[in-house]
């Protein structure tokens, strides 16, 4: 017998590895217990497999690899010939009663430490395409029984195969499926009575007429049964998918994709959202950029950024700059023409500014400028809103510190929607509660903006505590609220969606799926 043959038969040994975003973490293997660093968590994943592949190797025993990241935990079984298959029912590593070690640090059937301080991890297996009633699995394509100069390999030289479909177990929190039965075979009509299914009194089942058949059949749509869901890409199912497999995606994946789904979507009239606060410094600007550079990255072109801030507004400072001055200033005296019959959507390039990573356009303010220089009347916003409406189906406002001044009076007048961001500060946070409760109390259109607000809590510094605490008490008062964390580059300008790290990104984009909640409403 060949050692590839005798390892298969071989008791699995085990390895655990602990993943961060940053693509570093730690490997426990071999009774070792091995840092992991690169330059992001891909590599890192893939540096992981391989590490496991050649520990499978040299010892003649498949690797059962317990993985836990961002993306959540996972496991695959990697054998001595180097085939990577998704580990089915493979039970987590066992603590070693017998061992000295185990009294201090568990080990687990490769002698694997695991340090009590760090979770277990959970195996979780990503559920197997839906597949039709009655459909009989087959050998894979790409099975075990491959001749190993047929199957692909990964970078590293190992092979690739793909596990055998399984019974999808319901996670914990979900619903036992319900075996859909399969549908009674059609008898013609010209078969005797005899021959159909007869009830427990005696009766015999009546056969549909071909006619009856060919109806039913007309009536059954073929594309309710058909789903194209793309396979994971991102987490340790997506770097699994990249060497051959077909992997769902997470539950966290998912997430994040009803989220993407959520701001992509186009809206059958022309919508204004009002950013506010009256505290200086609450995050209103950076919380307007970031919002619209979202809706523009996912849902497409249409979408402004207004600074509605006549004391020193910086919406202009924090962005890219156009090929021009235009202000808000310029763009008022051609009101009537651009809203006219004979505009065209080409001539805002005039009037603002085109934020060309970001796929959004920005109205700028005069912040040089004395406050009573500028357009502040009910008037000036009311003739900004007709052109931007007109033009863009998304209008991000970004306001003053003055809740009772004209012209943020008219704001919340014309807005669909608000957003009030605050950060982890206590000031902050109350005159966001302050204002909310404000509004509560005014007229009904006030009150409903109150009642469906997003609030958005940024983490001040790494100093402060996270926003947790502040996201649950006001999501007891509004609609919605997300925690941004701390981010330095949150303070950079131009500011930009790309610089931020994975992790605010994904917030922001919570932050944008949690204000669409609010349209339906209105």
């Amino acid at each position: 017998m060949t050692s590839a043959s005798t390892a298969t038969t071989a008791a699995p040994l085990h390895a655990t590895v602990e993943l961060h975003a940053t693509g570093r973490g730690t490997l426990r293997m071999n009774n070792k217990v091995r840092p992991i660093v690169a330059p992001d968590i891909d590599t890192a994943r893939h540096n992981v497999i391989d590490l496991v592949a050649q520990r499978a190797q040299e010892h003649g025993a498949p690797v059962i690899l317990h993985a836990t990241d961002p993306d959540g935990d996972f496991a695959v079984t990697v054998s001595v010939d180097g085939t990577v298959t998704e580990s089915v029912d493979a039970p987590a590593p066992q603590p070693d009663d017998n061992s000295h070690t185990a009294a201090t640090h568990p080990t687990n059937d490769d002698g694997v430490g695991s340090d009590s301080s760090h979770r277990s991890p959970v195996h979780l297996v990503a559920p197997p395409p839906p597949t039709q009633p009655g459909t009989t699995h087959g050998p894979s394509p790409m099975s075990a029984s491959t001749p190993p100069d047929v199957a692909p390999r990964t970078r590293a030289g190992h092979q690739l195969v793909q596990a055998p479909p399984t019974q999808q177990t319901p996670l914990p929190g979900e619903t036992e499926p319900v075996p859909v039965p399969s549908p009674a075979p059609v008898v013609p009509t010209s078969m005797s009575t005899s021959l159909l299914p007869v009830h427990s009194d005696g009766r015999h089942e009546r056969t549909m007429t071909p006619a009856e058949v060919k109806a039913q059949a007309r009536q059954a749509s073929l594309l309710d049964a058909t789903s194209n869901e793309a396979p994971a890409r991102d987490g340790v199912r997506g770097v699994l998918n990249g060497l051959g497999l077909r992997i769902a995606p997470s539950r966290v994946e998912q997430r994040v994709r009803a989220d993407v789904a959520a701001v992509a979507q186009h809206w059958p009239r022309p919508l204004a959202i009002a950013v506010v606060n009256g505290k200086g410094g609450a995050c209103k600007t950076p919380t307007t950029i970031l919002l619209a550079a979202t809706f523009a990255r996912y849902g497409g072109a249409g979408v402004a950024a207004w600074d509605n801030n006549s004391t020193r507004g910086t919406l202009g400072w924090r962005t890219q700059k156009g090929p021009h001055e235009a202000t808000i200033e310029d763009l008022l005296p051609v009101v009537e023409d651009l809203v006219g019959r004979d505009a065209l959507a080409a001539s805002m390039a005039r009037y603002t500014h085109h934020q060309r990573l970001d796929r959004y356009d920005v109205l700028r303010s005069r912040p040089e400028a004395l406050s009573k220089s500028q357009p502040t009347d009910a008037n000036a916003v009311d003739a900004v809103h007709r052109v931007l409406t007109k033009y863009y189906r998304l209008v991000l406002i970004d306001s003053g510190n003055d809740e009772s001044a004209e012209q943020w009076q008219a704001m919340i007048r014309k807005a669909d929607a608000i957003v009030v961001p605050t950060t982890t500060r206590p000031e902050h946070a109350e005159s966001a509660r302050l204002l909310l409760a404000e509004l509560a109390g005014a007229d009904p259109h006030c009150a409903n903006l109150a009642s469906n607000a997003l609030v958005v809590v940024s983490q001040a510094s790494r100093a402060e505590a996270a926003p947790h605490e502040y996201v649950e008490t006001f999501s007891r008062m509004t609609r919605a609220a997300v925690g941004i964390p701390y981010d330095p580059a949150m303070a950079g300008s131009p500011l930009l969606l790309d610089s931020l790290a994975p992790s605010t990104r994904r917030a922001w984009l919570a932050a944008g799926a949690g204000l669409t909640g609010a349209f339906t409403t209105n």
